[in-house]
């Protein structure tokens, strides 16, 4: 009964639980905190992430709460010695790419996860991919990245398509939330 998920970057074979016994288990205990069906809701999420240096912690407990049924993942950038105290890598991920090392962290947690990765990161050409067809369109953004015309880009995109916005940044802990979704006529 179950599955077994390989895992190439390290060589591992690990049998698991059948997807919808895995998430039951894995998630049970969230039961404290949310109800049966926020968790259903909450788990069908479709999650972009861009900028993954601080970014990768946010996408990690996304994960590990069982929220988002989707992870979209956006960096240019590969990781390097001086940045490591941002990331949860080891020094033999250095020169591989940040939405890798947080894509193998996130399907380590939960092999059954659904990822699609910016390797570019985000430009003027992969923005309508990473917000998505009509169809199936981002639910949320967690914007983490460091280029400020970015940052602007991606909230004229966010306020366009309705899309929720949320910044962290772990320098004096400034959270920021834009409801786009609720908010239409919210300046940016």
């Amino acid at each position: 009964y179950g599955n077994w998920a390989f895992f190439a970057w390290s060589g591992r074979l690990v049998h698991i639980l059948a997807e919808a016994d895995f998430e039951e288990l894995r998630t049970s205990r969230n039961r404290n905190k949310i109800t049966r069906e926020e968790q259903t809701k909450l788990g069908t999420l479709r999650v972009g992430v861009v900028g993954l240096s601080v970014g990768q912690s946010t996408a990690l407990t996304l994960a590990l709460e069982g929220i988002g049924g989707l992870f979209r993942l956006a960096d240019f950038d590969t990781l390097s010695l001086s940045n490591m105290n941002r990331l949860r890598a080891g020094v033999h991920e250095i020169g591989v790419n940040k939405a890798v090392i947080t894509a193998r962290e996130i399907l380590e947690i939960n092999p059954y996860a659904r990822i699609e990765l910016f390797l570019q990161g985000l430009t003027d050409e992969t923005m309508e991919a990473f917000f998505g067809h009509p169809e199936a369109p981002l639910d949320l953004i967690f914007e983490e990245c460091d280029d400020l015309r970015m940052k602007v880009l991606l909230r004229q995109e966010a306020k366009k398509r309705g899309v929720a916005l949320l910044m962290e940044t772990s320098d004096r802990g400034l959270l920021d939330v834009e409801r786009y979704d609720k908010e239409p006529s919210r300046p940016l």
